[in-house]
């Protein structure tokens, strides 16, 4: 196993560590989000990313506009003339809108002081006249009681707003309980509702004779940005329901008294509230239902702003707007000319008319286009939170680093995911920046634990590879030392040509390799295998080849007695149990001949002198170690001059390629057929060794790799 991987696992003592701390930070981060300075800030993200669901996603106009705006725009103020206009002028307007088949006109517009074009006004303005002048003046005709009269006409259906304030600190504040409210209500009263000690209202004539009124009131969030409007309110001690509301309320009036054929006062459908646990979770009104928040506010999914929902009180006034355009439209008039207009910053624009949020109530209504933030979303929130960040502690410290970074994203992107999912397909304002920072704290935590402790694990890995590699780098030099050098090779007698290589699969092996003289005449050579590799596998190795050279030394090179002695002095002390391979041979340099014993080891390769190559398929026996005094057979072949004798490991034919092909004597066969005739010895190691090589295509090898080439040169040399 690799050292990364083994500095990956964190011991038990880390992991509940890790997890102790998690847990300390998870339980601090939660409480501090719960209360204080978080918690609003928690807020304030999370309106902002609903703010970027908005953007992302508006709301879709629909085809048909319930509500028109009819607006006071700067091309009115050129035609009629600066704001305020004379009451006359918005009785003119409001006729012309019934006349063209508005259902309700509803003005967001407070007329909270008399005309200032009346008589008695002008009068006052014009004190130093002749007194005649005086009571000409006097004797115009009122334009508040022309308002007044067009409000009170049969079959006129119109709204007035009226604004929520707070108690001046002077208590001067009208009473609200004289306020006129015709809405009624059903159902529990709930707690925690927006509350305007009194109103800023209209002059109590057109208050008196007006059908509706209706709160214009739309505070923005702590940013300034309107996100949500009340509904329904406390108007003193009396539930008042919006400006919106109230339109859509006595256009159903309308509707009813049309098909009834009775008086418009007569059909007051109540508004339903819907509370649980003392908090309003939705409101009903005819066949709308509609889901509220806690202080009688709905969340608006707005839309853009489009043409076709607002036209210009001028061209209403002038004549020029199609009935179609006005009949049985929701008519809201309001300003948006240059000095005079209700700029309010919403999600999508820093600069939207507030006449146009009204219109988009209305359009919510009857499109479903709110957004719902239900009472049990805060709870699944910090359930959310808390269940990721116990699965954080639980889990995290069992992965990798990378692993854990992977898990940790993924989770986030699951949560983001389905908070947009909820937006885009449910209209829920469900917050991922709770559990994101409720578990990301303390998953961030615990993951810097885990790159911590698994750095100072690599680091103690480190050090024990690094003493393991400078051990492994000594073997490797005792190993090499007891193999014979490349100077003890050429000085053997010229009829031979003997090379090897030995390139061990890790720091040492289990291979090995000898080749001497035993006399004048005679070589011994051997080439053999240790089960296992590393350096277990080397020591055995180095007392397999120790005692092989001792033993063919005291036998005086008879194969048949060395072969059973070292067979077994190797199994007298084996408490591991393993085994090895090896090919033991003796060549008479002056002839030729070959005798050898196989114990368990691949075949030697005869390479002859044209370039042809053949397997010698030997009876042998089996591995040292395996069988206690086998007689191993000594079989013998005679070499021709020029021929050689080629001895390898199954590092050789058990090479694998990257697609898992096994490189087999085939190959190597193949390998010694493109040699040229009577190859040197290490030319013929050299082809094979780089043939290997390139055939495993950089693939780390999986067993050492030996090979030896025993070239017969006598024959070449001396002429016979």
């Amino acid at each position: 196993m690799s050292t990364s991987t083994e500095a990956e696992k964190l011991r038990p003592e880390s992991v509940l560590l890790i997890r102790l701390i998690g847990l300390i930070a998870l339980m601090a981060c939660l409480s501090a989000l719960a209360v204080g300075p978080a918690s609003e800030q928690i807020g304030r993200i999370r309106d902002t990313v609903s703010d970027i669901y908005q953007r992302m996603a508006p709301r879709q106009p629909p085809e048909e506009f319930p509500a028109l705006i009819v607006t006071i725009d700067q091309a009115s103020l050129d035609a009629v003339g600066p704001w305020p206009w004379p009451r006359a002028k918005i009785a003119e307007l409001t006729e012309r809108l019934f006349e063209l088949k508005a259902q309700v006109v509803g003005y967001d517009i407070v007329f909270s002081e008399p005309d200032r074009f009346g008589g008695e006004n002008l009068a006052r303005i014009y004190h130093g006249e002749p007194e005649e002048v005086r009571q000409q003046l006097l004797q115009l005709a009122d334009p508040d009681e022309r308002l007044i009269s067009v409000v009170s006409g049969a079959g006129n259906y119109v709204v007035v707003g009226r604004a929520g304030v707070g108690d001046p600190a002077d208590g001067s504040s009208p009473d609200p309980s004289a306020f006129p409210i015709e809405a009624t209500f059903d159902g529990d009263r709930p707690q925690n509702l927006r509350f305007y000690p009194s109103a800023l209202t209209n002059i109590a004539d057109l208050d008196e004779v007006a059908l509706g009124h209706g709160l214009l009131n739309g505070e923005p969030d702590g940013d300034g940005i309107i996100r949500r409007v009340p509904l329904v309110a406390m108007l003193g001690k009396r539930l008042a329901p919006s400006f919106a509301l109230e339109l859509i309320r006595v256009a159903a009036v309308s509707s009813i008294a049309q098909s009834t054929g009775g008086a418009g006062k007569v059909a007051n459908p109540d508004i339903k509230l819907h509370v649980e646990n003392g908090r309003l979770t939705s409101l009903s009104y005819g066949h709308f239902r509609v889901p509220v928040e806690a202080d009688g506010t709905m969340r608006i999914h707005f839309s853009r702003p489009v043409k076709g929902r607002t036209v210009s009180a001028h061209e209403i006034l002038d004549g020029k707007v199609d009935p179609i355009v006005v009949g049985g439209k929701l008519v809201i008039v309001g300003f948006t000319g240059i000095g005079i207009e209700d700029v309010v910053p919403t999600p999508l624009y820093s600069e939207n008319s507030g006449v146009d949020i009204h219109a988009q109530v209305i359009e919510a209504f009857f499109y479903d286009g709110w957004l719902s933030r239900p009472y049990w979303a805060p709870a699944l929130e910090w359930a959310c939170a808390a269940l990721l960040g116990l699965v954080a502690l639980l889990g995290l410290p069992l992965l990798s680093p990378g692993r854990a970074v992977i898990v940790s994203l993924v989770a986030a992107i699951f949560v983001v995911s389905f908070s947009v999912g909820a937006f885009a397909f449910s209209s829920l304002v469900l917050d991922a920046t709770l559990p994101l920072m409720g578990a990301g704290i303390p998953a961030t935590i615990v993951m810097a634990g885990i790159l911590l402790s698994t750095e100072r694990r690599r680091r103690e890995l480190r050090s024990i590879v690094q003493v393991e590699e400078a051990r492994a780098e000594e073997a490797q030099k005792i190993q090499f030392a007891m193999l014979p050098t490349a100077d003890s090779l050429r000085a053997l007698p010229a009829g031979v040509d003997v090379w090897p290589v030995l390139e061990p699969a890790q720091s040492v092996g289990g291979d090995f390799y000898d080749a001497f003289m035993l006399d004048d005449t005679r070589l011994y050579f051997t080439v053999g295998d240790v089960t296992g590799k590393g350096v277990s596998a080397a020591l055995f190795m180095s007392v397999v080849k120790a005692l092989s050279k001792s033993l063919i030394l005291r036998d005086g090179g008879a194969l048949d007695r060395a072969v059973v002695d070292i067979s077994r002095e190797v199994s007298r002390d084996n408490p591991d149990e393993m085994f090895a391979t090896a090919l033991l041979g003796v060549m008479d340099v002056t002839s030729g001949h070959v005798a050898m014993c196989n114990a368990g080891h691949e075949n030697p390769i005869i390479v002859r002198k044209d370039g042809t190559a053949e397997l010698w398929s030997m009876d042998g026996g089996p591995p040292f170690c395996v069988m206690d005094d086998f007689p191993y057979p000594v079989e013998t072949m005679r070499l021709e001059p020029g021929e050689a004798l080629v001895i390898i490991t199954d590092g050789v034919s058990e090479a694998w390629s990257p697609k898992d092909e096994l490189f087999g004597r085939e190959r190597v066969l193949d390998v010694f057929a493109k040699l040229p005739s009577s190859a040197p010895s290490e030319e013929i190691v050299n082809r094979l060794t780089k043939a290997v090589r390139v055939f495993e295509n950089k693939r780390e090898p999986v067993d050492d790799l030996t090979i030896m080439a025993i070239g017969y040169r006598r024959g070449s040399i001396t002429g016979q």
